[in-house]
């Protein structure tokens, strides 16, 4: 049987991923690798994650080893809870700003900074911008966070439309675009110094040059489909600075170049409901990972897609007519996969189910 146009094919695992599962008692908002020691092989064997809609909700960092090797060597074999801190706000978005600082994006408009020291296993409060999102007695949720590239200054992004950049060494927002958009921001992403690319739930992906006055973006990107749209995250190609992937409310993901703002390169109708996330892999950039709120977890393997001449595979006509291979790693989970983060050959996901996953040693080309 051969597919037709746009229609996608999971494909079976050539060699069967090993996976675990951390039962954590608590909806899974977020989950993030901490960052590789600079000139280490060994990849990290620390994350955080976040939780939501409970009364009191938990930051948390898990240890698991690096490899499959290492974790029948220490008879691990689930994420091992090494430290937390808790609080009743929700966490909307994680990013570690180094190695050893967190930030947390959360639902009463703050952002939070905690100190992660691993020599003594503590998570430990630095520093905080109270509600720098919304009005003074009407806060709206922090949404969003990035780190600007080449330092560990936050980016802050809102359901009231409004960017901030804030500095650890700053009690105040260093600046501000209150009007960034007219609707929640939904994603960013701050891999190239001094820009900054917001996307937004009115599906918009906007362009901000912070070395020019902020009274408009430099570019505006917007998904006409003919329908509403509201893309939920946004990722760069590590390779390829120009392009870019957008989850969307319907599903769809959504590829786009940069220097082509008047539509995207490729329009992917795949899942069935919210595509939450969809990242690059850093090293192997033909493989892309997304989570959705129908419960799926995809591993999209392009590398046996030809581009042309400098044009990446995903750019390619391709990839809109299904003809990309792609497995589901968690077939039988119904909830919503809300967040997924990829180190190495480690793949991590969180869900509504109150459900860590990690599934290792990926098949990678």
């Amino acid at each position: 049987w051969a597919p037709g146009p746009g229609v996608f094919v999971l494909v079976p695992l050539l060699r069967m991923a090993e996976w675990v599962v951390k039962y954590v008692g608590h909806k899974v908002s977020k989950v993030r690798w901490r960052p590789q020691l600079a000139g280490s092989i060994d990849p990290s064997n620390i994350f955080a994650s976040g939780s939501w809609d409970d009364v009191v909700n938990r930051v948390c960092i898990w240890r698991f080893p690096a490899t499959a090797k290492a974790a029948d060597e220490e008879g691990l074999n689930e994420p091992e809870l090494v430290c937390a801190q808790t609080g009743p706000a929700d966490i909307m978005d994680l990013v570690f700003l180094n190695r050893d600082h967190l930030a947390c994006a959360l639902s009463d408009g703050s952002v939070a900074v905690f100190s992660y020291k691993e020599a003594v296993g503590t998570l430990s409060h630095v520093r905080d911008w109270k509600k720098v999102h919304g009005q003074k007695d009407l806060p709206s949720p922090c949404t969003s966070l990035g780190v600007l590239a080449g330092s560990a200054n936050v980016v802050s992004g809102g359901e009231d439309g409004r960017l901030n950049i804030l500095r650890l060494d700053d009690q105040r927002p260093y600046a501000t675009i209150a009007t960034a958009d007219s609707s929640t921001i939904t994603g960013l992403d701050c891999s190239i110094p001094s820009e900054v690319l917001a996307s937004s739930s009115n599906g918009m992906l906007k362009v901000w040059d912070l070395r020019k006055p902020p009274s408009k973006p430099a570019r505006i990107l917007a998904i006409e489909s003919g329908d509403y749209t509201s893309i939920n995250g946004v990722s760069r190609h590590p390779n390829q600075p120009n392009l870019v992937v957008l989850g969307c409310c319907d599903g769809s993901l959504c590829f786009w170049d940069l220097r082509q703002e008047k539509m995207p390169a490729s329009l992917c109708h795949a899942h069935t409901l919210d595509v939450w996330e969809a990242k690059f892999h850093r090293s192997y950039p033909d493989q892309l990972f997304t989570c959705c709120q129908d419960g799926s977890l995809w591993h999209w393997d392009a590398s046996s897609v030809e581009g042309s001449g400098q044009r990446s595979s995903w750019l390619s006509g391709a990839i809109a007519c299904g003809k990309v291979d792609i497995v589901n790693h968690l077939p039988h989970n119904t909830l919503s996969v809300n967040s997924c983060d990829i180190e190495s050959r480690h793949l991590v996901c969180g869900t509504d189910g109150e459900a860590i996953f990690v599934i290792m040693d990926l098949n990678l080309n």
